[in-house]
This record gives C-alpha cells, sequence and structure tokens, in this order.
C-alpha cells in the first residue's frame, strides 16, 4: 500500500512530532501513515540485493532441458 517507506530518526517526541508534521506540509506528499516501530523488523537492505549471490542454477525448468 506504500509508494516510498521513509526510516527517520529523531532525538525526542518533539523532535519526531516536528519532522511528521514538517512531512504533512510538504507539497509533494498527498497522505502519509505513521508507525513506530520499537525494535528492527527488517534489517536494513541496499540494493542491489542478488548482487553477490550469482546464480548457480539453471534459469529454465527441469521440464525444459533437452533430453540425454
Amino acid at each position: 500500500s506504500s509508494d516510498v517507506l521513509c526510516r527517520v530518526a529523531a532525538s525526542s517526541h518533539q523532535e519526531l512530532q516536528n519532522a511528521l508534521l514538517a512531512l504533512n506540509r510538504s507539497p509533494y506528499i498527498s497522505r502519509s501513515t505513521s508507525v513506530v516501530v520499537l525494535s528492527t523488523v527488517v534489517a536494513p537492505r541496499t540494493l542491489p540485493l542478488l548482487a553477490g549471490h550469482p546464480r548457480s542454477a539453471p534459469r529454465r525448468a527441469p521440464a525444459y532441458r533437452d533430453a540425454p
């Protein structure tokens, strides 16, 4: 349901509120939803996710392999 996920860190509740209010005033944001996460649910990732792990298996399904 999201187009962009933005992680925000703040030094206090007031700083977090100020950051969220500034986002809501932006002419580029039509609506937003805030969620407070108190633990790491998903570890941060960067692109490209698969660059370090090239595929070693064939890309075609076994049924399409040439018969021996």
